[in-house]
């Protein structure tokens, strides 16, 4: 019996030495081909393993990999490093459960055509086994998202923060840092689980360092060729305090469409306090290929300048009708080239009444002509 224990004790003992000590004898980047077979299966997507691939079994499994790319031509992933640490007792399970994940600058590469087609690697959960896979902590380090279009080319740089996922179905969430052409800014976003037909229920909030307005956008993602989105967004500046500072301003409505095309509806424009705001309905469009341009319809059963205008009691109706050129400065350069149709039952300016004004208005290039 005492020979039977002696041996069991020496068999766990020579496990654990080939367990701790046997992974700095291996040359683990000989099978940097079968890690990227499996992380292709995960992923959906064929991968490649540029780099030298590094294992450790104890005390928790770690992978670290250089030089990952999944996918091809312009719809790909690719990460400078990867570093995985898993919970051995999910492994157990059959469950690959990530405890920590870094990635360390990596891109996610996209690709728009006319038709609003997405090239792009497979979408959350494409590959065999996603349910099974999750990370409850991902640090991503100087990602980086780029997005090729007919109309020309959206860069995100300088992403870093962290994510974590339920599984490659979702939920995900994402709290961090990014940079745009606008600069940078805070980002935070938050899923639901798709679902068989790839609709994805998303939250996103977005605001410029040191500026107040804020972004936020409501709604459904469906993952496909042609992914569509439907929900709410909402532009806005708050009041300042003590109503200190620019006006407040405020533009929400509805969004749906794909790539291509989105359309607007129920639109409400705001400016300035609640009580005497500057109001605008309507609806639209945005065409985002083959380039960029915003459509507007707006309308008002009536704009009162004497109450929304910057001006005292004894100014005129050219004064009136400047402050609300002042009311509408946001969109004195526009982004992007714009038509605007503004219908107005009637306008009140230094007590005056003109009724059944309409605004034809075209901007191209930067200006308004």
């Amino acid at each position: 019996m005492n020979n039977t224990l002696t041996a069991l004790g020496l068999a766990l003992v020579l496990a654990l030495a080939a367990a701790l000590v046997g992974p700095l004898f291996v040359d683990w980047s000989a099978y940097r081909d079968e890690v990227a077979r499996q992380a292709g299966a995960l992923l959906g997507a064929p991968a490649t393993v540029a780099g030298p691939v590094d294992v450790r079994l104890l005390p928790s499994p770690y992978l670290r990999v250089r030089g990952l790319s999944a996918g091809d031509g312009e719809g790909r992933l690719i990460a400078d490093e990867v570093e995985l640490t898993l919970s051995i007792g999910a492994l157990l399970r059959g469950d690959l459960n990530a405890e920590r994940v870094r990635l360390v600058r990596p891109r996610l590469l996209l690709s728009v055509g006319a038709d609003g087609a997405v090239r792009a690697p497979r979408g959350p959960g494409a590959g065999a086994g996603g349910e099974r896979i999750s990370f409850a902590r991902a640090e991503i380090e100087d990602g980086r998202v780029e997005i090729s279009a007919p109309a020309g080319r959206v860069t995100i740089s300088a992403v870093s923060g962290f994510a974590e996922a339920g599984s490659l179905k979702g939920p995900f969430r994402f709290e961090g840092h990014a940079a745009s052409a606008l600069g940078p800014g805070t980002l935070r976003l938050s899923t639901g689980r798709a679902d068989a037909a790839g609709n994805l229920r998303l939250k996103l909030s977005a605001a410029l360092d040191g500026r107040p307005e804020t972004f936020d956008l409501d709604g459904v993602l469906t993952l496909a060729k042609r992914p569509r989105l439907d929900g709410q967004i909402v532009l806005a500046r708050p009041a300042g305090r003590d109503g200190a500072g620019p006006q407040p301003w405020r533009v929400g409505g509805k969004i749906a469409g794909d790539a291509e095309r989105l359309q607007l509806s129920a639109l409400d424009l705001r400016r300035g306090p609640e009580e005497k705001a500057l109001k605008l309905a309507g609806d639209g469009a945005l065409t985002l290929a083959p380039k960029p341009r915003l459509d507007l319809a707006l309308a008002a059963r009536q704009i009162d300048l004497d109450r929304t205008g910057n001006t005292t009691e004894g100014d005129g109706a050219a004064a009136r009708i400047a402050a609300l050129g002042e009311a509408l400065s946001p969109f004195a350069r526009p982004p992007l080239d714009m038509a605007v149709t503004l219908d107005l039952a009637s306008v009140v300016a230094s007590g005056d009444v003109a009724r059944g004004v309409t605004l034809d208005l075209a901007a191209e290039g930067g200006h308004w002509r």
